[in-house]
């Protein structure tokens, strides 16, 4: 799993590294997304899912 919570344009810088390692699951969280990043994802061969990893694993942020 790889969990992305850098601003989207951080993010961008990223995705070919990302892409690379080829994860089972690769969340953007909140704050993270663009509709640039979010292309250039899929354009990697990604499937992003636009959501909170924390929730994700049955935790809340709050919990943290």
């Amino acid at each position: 799993r790889v969990t992305l919570y850098a601003p989207p344009e951080v993010g961008l810088t990223l995705l070919e590294e990302i892409a690379s390692a080829a994860p089972s699951e690769f969340f953007v969280n909140p704050g993270a997304e663009s509709d640039a990043l979010v292309a250039k994802a899929y354009e990697l061969g990604l499937q992003p899912m636009l959501a909170c990893s924390i929730v994700d694993i049955g935790e809340t942020p709050s919990m943290l």
